[in-house]
């Protein structure tokens, strides 16, 4: 989730997180965000709890 400019951006995906690769202590994820409303937004917060 993002907001910039009053314009609110998002993307569900579920992702696993696995084991870092040697040296490292993070793993990475691409999102590709979408300009979604507000009540889109909501809806998505509300589908977090359901995962």
């Amino acid at each position: 989730m993002s907001a910039k400019d009053g314009k609110f951006y998002a993307e569900m995906k579920d992702v696993t997180f696995g084991t870092p690769a040697a040296g490292k202590d993070f793993i990475s994820y691409s999102f590709s965000l979408s300009e979604v409303s507000e009540t889109q937004l909501l809806n998505l917060i509300n589908q977090v709890n359901t995962k």
